[in-house]
């Protein structure tokens, strides 16, 4: 499996940006809010990167995604945010900046509202076991 598949977006939050025009504001916005851990997925490299079905990584790659399908939806929010990258969207990736717990629920909030404000849409939260939806009163 090569190193850049990604497994699962652990720790960070994670959704889709149909304008690509406002990725420059959106990643100044996060860094003013203090994160520094920003990534921008986005065509063939970012499909062979979430790579669904593991096809693109080898045996251990389909292993890991076999396993994912088995025990939750994390393949099928993987497949979901595949297909919003085959579409010509942006996957934009941000990890939390802080590990004390408070501060962390504080951190996803705020990232999901600057998130929200530069039109990035299906944000979610992606912790070590738990997925949640940032929704517009989160």
């Amino acid at each position: 499996m090569s190193d850049n598949m990604l497994v699962y977006p652990t720790e960070k939050v994670v959704g889709v940006l149909d304008d690509r025009g406002r990725v420059d504001d959106l990643r100044q916005a996060l860094s003013d809010a203090g994160v520094t851990d920003v990534e921008v997925l986005s065509g063939d490299e970012g499909t062979e990167q979430i790579d669904p079905g593991g096809d693109e990584h080898g045996a251990l790659g389909k292993v890991v995604r076999t396993v994912q399908k088995a025990l939750g939806d994390e393949a099928i929010r993987l497949e979901n945010l595949n297909d919003e990258l085959e579409r010509g969207n942006l996957v934009v990736q941000a990890g939390l900046p802080s590990e004390d717990d408070d501060a962390r629920e504080q951190d996803k909030r705020r990232i999901g509202a600057v998130m929200r404000e530069h039109g990035v849409r299906a944000i979610a939260f992606y912790g070590k076991n738990q997925i949640q939806e940032l929704t517009l009163d989160a």
